[in-house]
């Protein structure tokens, strides 16, 4: 009986890391980067990141880079920061981007910094 649940346990977990079409669910990445050196009004900001960050969870956000320069290996381009995140899919990145939590975070960005943000599709 014991095997039997084991195994149910695991069918279930396969379950829910599959989508709709029976497909493994791709990762979806937000690449945040910033267009001048730093915030105009650090205060500002930091509110913004808070909401920014809370608004990211509700949709399985995980931060993998923030806060640091980049290194540039090749070609050209600045220092300004990058943040990068993970979400569980494309989905769930364009629903957080999307939320009225998030809405209400780029209210306290909005005249302090200037972002470009991008989505991706992981393998």
């Amino acid at each position: 009986m014991k095997t039997l649940s084991t195994l149910f346990t695991a069918v279930l977990v396969l379950m829910v890391s599959m989508n709709l079409s029976g497909q493994e669910s791709k990762p979806g990445y937000v690449l945040i980067k910033f267009n001048e050196p730093a915030p105009q009004n650090l205060e500002k900001f930091k509110q913004y990141a808070k909401l920014a960050g809370a608004a990211g969870k509700e949709f399985g956000a995980k931060t993998l880079s923030a806060g640091k320069a980049p290194e540039i290996i090749e070609g050209m381009g600045d220092d300004n920061k990058f943040v990068l995140l993970e979400f569980p899919s494309k989905a769930h990145a364009k629903n957080w981007y999307s939320s009225e939590n998030y809405s209400l975070a780029k209210k306290h960005r909005a005249g302090i910094v200037d972002l470009t943000i991008i989505l991706l599709e992981g393998r």
